[in-house]
């Protein structure tokens, strides 16, 4: 994998060519008078000049030490893309009105080619500019997945979980929103004994039908009160016990009885 300074030398170097043919073209078009061309020439280049800023910032925001750092990159590569969409907009909406560039410029017959030529590039440069836009979003929203998994997978090995089930029928979770992980949801309604799922252990208990998972690092108690919760929710609910439809009051008591066992 390249680094970020050997990066920034292969752009150095390709930028250094694209001079190099900007001035070529550029020279020959002034050397016949073209400075119409010249001046196109030179709007294309900037234009890949962004692009390829672009292209290699995506490249070097992965490098970056930390998830901090990255995010603080994305956030000020964000605000500076949407700073320059809006100005590109403007100056579109500006050129394409060539009564107000006329009114402005007072150089009627000078000025339209230069304005054309500006007019035909600025929507490319909103166009790169709205893709760099979309492309930080997009890693913006990746790494805040990745932070948030590393934050659940701390959760999950620091905390306790409860999750209730009626067979193989999801019932519950307590906490609710400590972990949303369906693959866990998913062993966890196949497993009728303890089991591990990666670094974790899960305690498994069964009263019937009904079956308590329990995430957790504590001893031989929390299996004493993991029993403790299966009885008297069959005691609160026996009709319920066997058919397992509960509905949501129901099912918020349920998790009131979990609570006052595993939790309080």
């Amino acid at each position: 994998m390249a680094t970020i300074t050997e990066l920034k030398e292969d752009f150095l170097y390709l930028g250094i060519v694209e001079l190099a043919v900007l001035i070529g073209v550029s020279a020959n078009a002034i050397y016949l008078g073209d400075f119409e061309a010249a001046f196109f020439y030179f709007l294309v280049f900037v234009g890949v000049i962004i692009l390829e800023r672009c292209i290699f910032t995506a490249l070097i925001i992965p490098k970056q030490k930390g998830i901090k750092e990255i995010f603080e990159k994305i956030m000020v590569e964000k605000k500076a893309a949407k700073r320059k969409i809006s100005f590109l907009l403007f100056l579109l909406i500006i050129l394409s009105s060539w009564g107000i560039v006329s009114y402005i410029t007072k150089i009627y017959l000078d000025s339209r080619n230069y304005v054309k030529f500006l007019t035909l590039v600025t929507p490319w440069y909103i166009a790169i500019y709205g893709a760099w836009l979309g492309y930080l979003i997009y890693v913006k929203n990746r790494y805040t997945k990745l932070v948030l998994a590393l934050l659940s997978k701390k959760k999950m090995k620091t905390g306790k979980i409860a999750f209730l089930y009626h067979g193989d029928k999801y019932i519950t979770m307590v906490p609710v929103s400590a972990i949303d992980d369906e693959k866990l949801k998913k062993e966890i309604a196949i497993h009728n004994e303890d089991f591990r799922y990666g670094d974790l252990n899960v305690l498994v208990e069964k009263l019937g039908n009904l079956k308590l998972a329990v995430i957790t690092s504590g001893d031989g108690k929390e299996r004493v009160n993991m029993k403790g919760a299966l009885r008297a929710i069959k005691i609160s609910f026996p009709k319920k016990f066997e058919d397992g439809n509960y509905n949501d009051a129901e099912v918020q008591e349920i998790e009131n009885i979990i609570r006052r066992y595993l939790f309080l």
